[in-house]
C-alpha cells in the first residue's frame, strides 16, 4: 500500500488506523519517510510501533512509497491489528 495515495478506506485496515489518523495521514501527505507518520504528530509512537512491523520503505528510486509486508501482517498479533482513532 502506497501510504501517499491510499484511499481513506485502504488506510483503515492498518491496524490501529480508524477515522481520525486516516484523515489525518491523508492531510499530512506528502511522506517521504515512514517514520514522518511520528515526527509529523500524524499518529503516536505506540501506533507506529505496530505500523513499523508491517510497513516498510520500499526500494531506493521510491523510498515514499510504503507498503504492506504479508509476511509481517501475518504474524501481527490480532490485538495490533485492532483499529482505532
Amino acid at each position: 500500500m502506497d501510504i501517499n495515495s491510499a484511499t481513506e478506506a485502504q488506510l483503515k485496515t492498518l491496524p490501529g488506523i480508524g477515522d481520525a489518523y486516516s484523515k489525518k495521514i491523508i492531510a499530512g501527505r506528502p511522506y517521504a519517510r515512514k517514520d514522518q507518520l511520528v515526527s509529523k504528530n500524524i499518529v503516536p509512537q505506540a501506533t507506529y510501533d505496530n505500523l513499523r512491523k508491517i510497513l516498510k520503505d520500499r526500494g531506493v528510486l521510491c523510498p515514499s512509497v510504503l507498503y504492506i509486508d504479508p509476511d509481517r501482517w501475518a504474524s501481527a498479533s490480532p490485538a495490533s491489528r485492532r483499529r482505532v482513532g
